[in-house]
């Protein structure tokens, strides 16, 4: 989906970073936007 997209976790403690596809298994022309930094 293009656009902006809202997800809520629930985890027992403050995570420092988040990332999607980790391993770089689907294809990305642009890898650097996969992780981002928590910010609360």
């Amino acid at each position: 989906m293009a656009g902006n997209n809202k997800l809520q976790f629930v985890v027992a403690q403050k995570p420092a970073s988040v990332a999607v596809d980790p391993y770089h298994e689907l294809i990305d022309r642009n890898l650097d936007d996969n992780t981002k930094e928590v910010k609360l």
